[in-house]
């Protein structure tokens, strides 16, 4: 089958689960710095915790890559996913004030006396340690979760050839060691001139680590498909389904010279002599331009050469849905000279279709985006991304 020909990398667990409580450490220092003599039982609970919780996280991880990550992606990811323990570090913090200065303001009220201020400040100085121990942990486990989640997407992208978001900066060392060496830089200026001041210098290092570091997670991109999106791609299956075809999200081959091309396709919908390669465009205020339909157009070529391969018989056919972005004048002047289908439908109805029980509605959507039903027979068999 041209779609099970997949030469894929597996997913290293291990290391990732190593890269993930990298990360943890990294993102949960300022926190150390301000808890003070808690430093060891921080960081080392945000390893421990960070590992376990992306072992369990990554154990049916699965991967479409052909390559694996270099180390230095590696520790790129690491990186740049310390932004989640960053923020586990700023929630800390914040716990910490709230429930140290609530317990005081409540001791004042209730006129508890302890003989002097020094039991009092211990007490509540305790008593905001444990507190925020407990809930920062309780928040830790979510966002070490989806540290692991995020890591593996960008270690390993669903396109066979491609590398992750890092590669082009562990190529330019220059820039690499130059971001390298301005947060060295920063964070050595902090700590001199702040060292007399601990609760101080963590937060200086929280913002040094949280600017750097989401610089480098933005690289991974918005982090997947939307909510919206993925409604919209359940209902224009289920309308394809009902009209005799067979779907797949995100169709790989695992071919390097394949993959790159068709990353814009949302969905393959197939049937003997018949399929269509499918986008949706249903997030954002600009409108959709022609070169958006342009890829689709080319991955729809694309495609065509590669299902003939089992099918000669086989028509590809693009279709561009909006579902919630306008159309472009340069989209309209595209569509006069290149044939392929545009359709604009309301994305709630997408969404309805997602869970509409009634078959004839479906064939009825099928029909408004100009699908008809392919003859009877096998269907072409087909792999890629699940649901």
């Amino acid at each position: 089958m041209i779609f099970e020909q997949v030469q894929t990398v597996p997913v290293r667990r291990a290391a990732l689960a190593g890269v993930v409580a990298l990360g943890a450490v990294v993102g949960v220092l300022p926190y150390a710095v301000f808890l003070g003599r808690y430093r060891a039982q921080v960081v080392v609970g945000a390893a421990v915790l960070a590992a376990a919780v992306a072992a369990w996280r990554l154990r049916h991880a699965r991967s479409l890559a052909t390559e694996q990550p270099h180390p230095g992606e590696m520790l790129t990811g690491a990186w740049s996913i310390a932004l989640y323990s960053a923020i586990v570090s700023l929630w800390g913090i914040a716990i910490y004030i709230a429930t140290y200065y609530a317990a005081r303001t409540t001791i004042w009220l209730g006129g508890v006396v302890f003989g002097s201020d020094e039991p009092t400040a211990r007490w509540t100085e305790l008593w905001a340690i444990r507190t925020s121990l407990s809930l920062t942990a309780l928040i830790a486990i979510a966002a070490f979760g989806l540290a692991a989640r995020k890591l593996v997407g960008m270690l390993y992208p669903p396109t066979a050839g491609a590398r992750s978001p890092f590669y082009a900066l562990i190529v330019e060392k220059r820039r690499l060691v130059g971001l390298i060496l301005a947060t060295l830089a920063l964070a050595a200026l902090a700590a001199v001139l702040l060292r007399d001041h601990p609760r101080w210098l963590a937060s200086a290092l929280l913002v040094v680590l949280v600017y750097t570091s989401a610089m480098l997670e933005g690289m991974g991109g918005g982090g997947g498909e939307t909510r919206i999106k993925h409604r919209g791609l359940r209902g224009l299956e289920r309308a394809f389904e009902a009209a005799g075809y067979e779907t797949i999200r995100s169709p790989r081959t695992g071919r390097s010279g394949i993959d790159p091309l068709i990353t814009t396709v949302d969905l393959l919908a197939s049937a003997p002599g018949s399929a269509w390669v499918v986008e949706i465009k249903a997030v954002g205020k600009d409108a959709v331009e022609w070169h958006e339909a342009s890829r689709l157009r080319n991955a729809a070529y694309v495609m065509q050469e590669t299902l003939a391969e089992e099918d000669p018989s086989i028509r590809v056919e693009p279709l561009l849905v909006l579902a919630g972005r306008p159309r472009g004048e340069s989209l309209d002047r595209y569509l006069e000279r290149e044939a392929m289908r545009v359709v604009v439908v309301d994305g709630a109805d997408l969404e309805a279709a997602g869970g509409e029980p009634d078959e004839a509605r479906l064939r009825e959507l099928a029909e408004r985006l100009g699908v008809e039903r392919p003859a009877a027979g096998r269907t072409v068999a087909a792999r890629g991304e699940g649901a």
